[in-house]
C-alpha cells in the first residue's frame, strides 16, 4: 500500500520528465485498485487511464491491468485502447497515514 499513496506518487512524478507517464501494475484478484488510482489522479491533477489485456494461456499471456498517469492529456490512440478509472466517492485518497482495503474489496 505504501507504494500507491499520494506521497509516493508525488515522489515518482518528481523523477519523471514533464512529459513522462507513470505506469502502475494494478492487477489484483481481490482488490479493485482503479478507484484508488482515480482518487489519486484527481488529487494530483493528473490524467489517468486503465489498460487491460485478456489472458491467452496458449501463448502464455496472463491477464494484466495497468494504470497510466500523466501530467498531459493522453493521445487519441491511447484513449481508444484504454478506459477511465471509475471514481467512487467512498474511496478516499490514500496517503502515508490513510488507506482502506475494505473499500476496494471485489
Amino acid at each position: 500500500m505504501h507504494l500507491i499513496t499520494k506521497q509516493a506518487l508525488e515522489l515518482y512524478f518528481r523523477h519523471l520528465l514533464p512529459a513522462g507517464t507513470l505506469a502502475l501494475n494494478i492487477t489484483n484478484a481481490h482488490l479493485d485498485m482503479a478507484p484508488v488510482v482515480a482518487a489519486l489522479a484527481a488529487a494530483l491533477g493528473r490524467h489517468a487511464v486503465i489498460i487491460e489485456n485478456d489472458a491467452d494461456p496458449e501463448r502464455r499471456i496472463f491477464h494484466a491491468r495497468w494504470a497510466l498517469l500523466s501530467s498531459r492529456p493522453f493521445p487519441p490512440a491511447i484513449l481508444a485502447a484504454a478506459g477511465r478509472p471509475a471514481a467512487r466517492p467512498e474511496v478516499l485518497v490514500w496517503t502515508d497515514d490513510y488507506s482502506n482495503l475494505f473499500r476496494i474489496l471485489k
